[in-house]
């Protein structure tokens, strides 16, 4: 009976041990992520349509950094800064209807954000690869246009952009960063779209010929943004 037990006992510690062992070191899909910190210079680029009007911000190009720290095992948070020059269309509302649509024009875009990110397979790659969501909050900010005299401005505006991607890891130090984000923020437009315009007035009884009649002065809106970038690891 003693024998057994042993035999039994001897059988069940070694089908634990074999489970413990999974891949061994040198075939393992798996690999440490030894650095927490990084810096990544990046090129991006934002779609979008510029809101119901199409004067705000968007279809450009952007560069900058961005700085990350690994808190745990999944949790890091970083700081990042983007700049370029995007489109946008100029809409005066005093202006005739057929006429008060101008553009594209270029205007200048930055954005400075902070970073939430959860790393989806830890501090470890998965054959290079470390996938991972997230999010940024931060602000917005582009110089007026000079030739908008509707009083539109988009000024400075708190941003938002869930995103997700990937960092695919050529050695401990150096790693290509993808990702795909959405970017939001909240457009304010002027009071004067809700007014008729002074070079074409409605006739009497037909509807109204203000950029905006009977909707609301404000939307959320933003684009796509594709970004992709080279870091370091430290």
């Amino acid at each position: 009976m003693r024998l057994n037990l042993f035999v039994i006992a001897t059988l069940l510690c070694a089908a634990r041990g074999q489970a413990q062992v999974g891949h061994p070191p040198e075939s393992t899909p798996y690999r440490d992520i030894l650095y927490g910190s990084s810096l990544t210079p990046f090129v991006g680029h934002i779609g979008g349509n510029g809101g119901k009007l199409g004067i705000g911000p968007h279809d450009g190009w952007t560069y900058g950094g961005r700085f990350d720290y690994r808190l745990s095992n999944v949790i890091s948070v970083g700081l990042s800064f983007e700049s370029g020059t995007m489109d946008r269309l100029i809409v005066d509302a005093d202006d005739p209807v057929a006429s008060r649509v101008k553009g594209p024009v270029s205007q200048q875009l930055s954005m400075l954000e902070a970073a939430l990110q959860m790393n989806i397979t830890g501090k470890k790659t998965w054959h290079g690869l470390a996938p991972f969501v997230g999010g940024t909050i931060g602000l917005a900010w582009a110089p007026a246009t000079r030739a908008d005299t509707s009083g539109y401005k988009f000024g400075s505006r708190v941003v938002l952009a869930p995103n997700l991607g990937f960092r695919f890891f050529a050695g401990q130090r150096l790693h290509v960063r993808a990702d795909v984000r959405q970017v939001f923020w909240h457009l304010k437009y002027p009071s004067s779209y809700l007014l008729e315009p002074a070079d074409d007035p409605p006739a009497s009884g037909a509807p109204s010929n203000a950029v905006l009649a009977g909707q609301k002065l404000d939307q959320w809106t933003g684009g796509t943004e594709f970004r992709l970038g080279v870091g370091f690891s430290f």
